[in-house]
C-alpha cells in the first residue's frame, strides 16, 4: 500500500494514507467537507433513503459511488454495506453513473410434436 501512495502522491503520501483509512468526521482528518457537498450529499442521500426499490437505490448511489469512498458515504447514508456501494461502483462501470437499464426476460415456449400435429389439424379443415 505504501509504495502504492508513493506512485500516486510521492510528497504527500503519509497524508493520503492517513487520509483514506482515518475517519472522515474526525478531528484530525485533512478532508473538508464544504456547505455545497454536504448539501449535494444531503440530497443523494434523501434520494437514496426514500427510494422504493434496490434498483433505483443503486442506480442514485452510482452517481456518487466512482468518486468518493465508501467511509465518506456512509456519513450521510449510514448502514450502506460495502457490497451496497460496490455494486454501485460496478453499475457505474458498466452502465454508466445513474443510467436505469432493464433487463428483459427471454421466455421460450416448447411444443411436442402431438401439440403441434394438434395445432396444425385444427387450423387446417
Amino acid at each position: 500500500m505504501r509504495s502504492a501512495t508513493l506512485l500516486m502522491a510521492s510528497n504527500d503520501a503519509d497524508m493520503l494514507t492517513h487520509d483514506a483509512f482515518s475517519d472522515v468526521s474526525s478531528e484530525d482528518s485533512n478532508v473538508v467537507l464544504d456547505g455545497n457537498f454536504r448539501q449535494t450529499m444531503s440530497g443523494v442521500s434523501e434520494a437514496y433513503t426514500s427510494a422504493e426499490s434496490w434498483q433505483s437505490r443503486r442506480e442514485i448511489l452510482s452517481i456518487v459511488a466512482p468518486k468518493i469512498s465508501l467511509k465518506l458515504m456512509q456519513l450521510f447514508i449510514p448502514g450502506l454495506t460495502g457490497y451496497r456501494f460496490s455494486a454501485a461502483r460496478l453499475h457505474a462501470a458498466k452502465y454508466g453513473a445513474g443510467s436505469k437499464f432493464e433487463t428483459t426476460t427471454k421466455v421460450v415456449q416448447w411444443f411436442d410434436n402431438h401439440q403441434i400435429a394438434h395445432f396444425v389439424d385444427f387450423i387446417v379443415p
